[in-house]
């Protein structure tokens, strides 16, 4: 789609806007990529707690006012515990996993998620980028680059955020062009060769117009080895850029224009778990490897991403009511190149045999109008489109019995949404909120399936779902300090077709959620408490399900268990007990099961319908434990605050499929993390630090799969490794 044309609406809307009469200002009252922020920018340690500005409920608000289960990052907290991207949040996030597979984010929120990264195949975590849905795996894994804030909102978001939010949305908020010429640039490096360039400048270009430019640039070596190829695998090479443009016309309206890029090349590697059903390794001799950071294997693998695109946001105010567009345009490529499967010296099974592209084109609308005022009434109003269209061609190859299977095919999808929510506040501190959101998503899939060039399948599909997801909130303000909610809100994730497994779609998953919880801020500021209890039934349940090709190979479909519950208690503690110390602590009990289940598992060599009724949801643990302890030293050294933190994370055992086999389960007993920064306690001057991550140097994978040709295999995480910090802001 041509790039002008896809501005069209935003364009419209702005020219409407510049002839309408200004009315006064109000701190950014839009939408999830809002700008409002968070804490001050000041290095400098406050006396209580510190206070965030989120936009969960697509409005400014204080955290602690929000009636739902969310956690905030600002970008000071960010970089005092050393997190890095995504990946790290779990370390401070109760009921948060992220898992990776070949080199792509998983998400899962209270059990909630997705396995796959296939064509046409969402995760039920949505992610935002400045107000803008990601509905590709490419940069979930992305390090962090100028991000102002990041929102981890927990449990079904369907009213507000629309679809395949069922288990939660993640909304990251990039700084904003500055009112003054103001810069950043920091290097890392650390182990394994690890380089990290990212830079930042900012700053007015006229009375009403402001630039900010970042990029990055982060590279390593890998911390696996292939000793019969002489490479290393598990390395990261990626780049990011990002302009942004803001134009204020007049104290009524404001326009943001982002161009980004992102690209990366990855060699995620395979280790082999256990032999058990293991065609390479009882039928061709192979060798196992104790060692978990080697393998020996005669592929290496590769996996390239590429994401170029561009958004326009354009908010405007009409006295009491505020209006938001914001439109996207993207372009990504996704190409496996390689994956040795079977994990061995042997050529048994390859994944992408040199050519797995996945090339896709995504266009977005979204518009918000609301109320900005402080009255007993407040609403929103939502209608957004989006559209999508993904290329594939996925090949798996079996090179010992010359049989190689290749689906080539073309997914469409339009999504459409409407709908909105209404808050009315009683004198007695009692507010009732009322919402309701109409989704209707269409997905047409034309697909042929070749095994050694042979046509064996085809399909030209096309259907499409629908579903009312409402939302009610009970809040009550027990005291200006503590807030009680209660709420109940529905879900929906479309269906889809699997690849490769023509004729094998997947229905639509539909959740309820029913929660109560509160929030109080004690002790002046010094002490924030929150916490919830929920309980979420799950029809139709969307998860990973390892299927046999007609050439005997295993590929990951996507399929349904009919019933799934999953409920939990969760509370949540920051504390300031001094000025200068900051004490941590989440806990989430967690219990998610399927109660309706009925499957094959193909790794067993006698398969049979299992029923797997009471089993673990996948990724569920039913104990995760957060802490952190955050001591500064203002003015230690000259005018340079010395602040030391530390990170620690517990989750017990989870599996990653759905037959509970232990094999395929992991349990974390404790992974640490510990940083020593410095920085100047004004905005300006030099930086650093000194960081630790994996203290302990557990060994642990960030995901577990099957394969048909060895048995379970998994990729694992990094060792203990360090690293140091320095940079400069101006």
């Amino acid at each position: 789609m041509n790039l002008m044309r896809s501005f069209s609406a935003s364009a419209v809307l702005c020219g409407v806007m510049l002839t309408g009469t200004p009315a006064a200002s109000a701190e950014d009252q839009s939408a999830v990529g809002g700008q409002t922020g968070s804490e001050p920018d000041s290095d400098s340690p406050s006396a209580g707690v510190d206070e965030i500005v989120v936009t969960a409920e697509r409005r400014s608000q204080n955290l602690q006012d929000v009636p739902m289960s969310i956690q905030a990052f600002s970008a000071e907290s960010l970089a005092k515990s050393g997190t890095g991207s995504n990946m790290d949040l779990q370390t401070q996030t109760p009921g948060l996993v992220m898992t990776e597979n070949s080199g792509f984010g998983q998400i899962y929120i209270r059990g909630i998620g997705s396995d796959v990264i296939g064509a046409g195949v969402d995760n039920a975590v949505a992610v935002y980028i400045d107000g803008v849905y990601q509905s590709r795996p490419a940069g979930s894994t992305l390090a962090f680059s100028d991000v102002e804030r990041v929102e981890v909102l927990k449990g079904p978001q369907g009213t507000l955020y629309g679809r395949n939010a069922t288990g939660g949305a993640i909304n990251i908020i990039s700084k904003r062009p500055s009112e003054t010429f103001e810069g950043d640039i920091q290097a890392e490096t650390g182990s394994y060769r690890k380089g990290l360039l990212r830079g930042t400048v900012s700053g007015p270009l006229g009375a009403s117009v402001a630039a900010r430019v970042s990029f990055l640039v982060n590279k390593s070596d890998g911390y696996t080895r292939n000793i019969l190829l002489n490479t290393r695998g598990n390395d990261r090479n990626e780049r990011a850029f990002r302009a942004a443009l803001e134009i204020n016309p007049s104290d009524a309206l404001q326009i943001t224009l982002n161009a980004r890029h992102y690209d990366s090349d990855t060699s995620p590697m395979l280790k082999s778990l256990n032999t058990l059903f293991n065609v390479a390794y009882t039928a061709f001799n192979a060798t196992q490897i104790s060692d978990p950071f080697t393998v020996q294997q005669n592929v290496q693998s590769g996996v390239a991403a590429k994401q170029t695109g561009a958004d326009a946001t354009v908010k405007y105010e009409i006295g009491k009511v505020f209006l938001s567009s914001v439109t996207a345009v993207r372009k990504e490529k996704l190409n496996i190149k390689n994956t040795d499967t079977d994990a061995t010296e042997i050529d048994a099974l390859n994944v992408g045999g040199g050519n797995s592209p996945e090339r896709s084109n995504f266009f977005s609308q979204d518009f918000t109008a609301g109320s900005n005022s402080d009255g007993p009434i407040e609403w929103t109003a939502l209608a957004s489109y989006m559209h999508q269209t993904t290329d594939y061609n996925f090949a798996i190859a079996v090179p010992v019995a010359r049989v190689r299977t290749l689906a080539v095919g073309t997914l469409t999808t339009d999504a459409f949404g409407v709908g909105g929510q209404a808050s009315y506040t009683l004198a007695s501190g009692l507010s009732l909120t009322a919402g309701v959101r109409y989704s209707k998503e269409s997905k047409e899939n034309i697909e042929t399936n070749a095994v050694n060039g042979t046509v064996t399948k085809s399909q030209n599909a096309k259907e499409t779902w629908s579903a009312w997801t409402p939302r009610f909130v009970a809040k009550y303000s027990v005291t200006d300090n503590t807030m009680l909610y209660a709420s109940y809100s529905k879900g929906f994730k479309s269906g889809g077709y699997n690849t490769l497994s023509i004729g094998e779609a997947w229905q639509p998953e539909r959740v309820t959620n029913s929660e109560v919880g509160f929030k109080s801020t004690l002790l002046d500021g010094r002490l924030h408490l929150s916490a919830d209890a929920f309980i979420s039934k799950y029809d139709n349940l969307q998860l990973q399900f390892t299927n046999r090709t007609p050439a005997g190979a295993l590929v990951a479909v996507t399929t349904n268990a009919a019933k799934a519950t999953s409920k939990s208690i969760e509370a949540n503690a920051d504390a300031r007990p001094t000025e200068n110390l900051l004490l941590t602590v989440g806990v989430q009990l967690l219990r998610g099961r399927f109660d309706n289940y009925v499957s094959t598992n193909s790794l067993n060599p006698a398969p049979g319908a299992v029923d797997q009724k009471g089993n673990p949801l996948l990724r569920a643990p039913n104990l995760t434990l957060n802490f952190a302890m955050q001591y500064t030293w203002p003015a230690a050294i000259g005018a340079n605050d010395v602040t030391f933190r530390f990170d620690g994370y517990h989750r017990s055992r989870i599996y990653y499929t759905a037959f509970a086999d232990p094999i395929a389960s992991e349990k974390l007993n404790f992974l640490g993390n510990v940083q020593l920064s410095f920085a100047p306690s004004g905005d300006q001057g030099l930086y650093g630090a000194v960081f630790v991550r994996n203290i302990t140097d557990k060994v642990y994978h960030t995901d577990i799969l099957a394969s048909s040709s060895a048995g379970y295999v998994g990729y694992v995480a990094p060792p203990r490794t360090f690293g140091v910090q320095l940079g400069y802001r101006f």
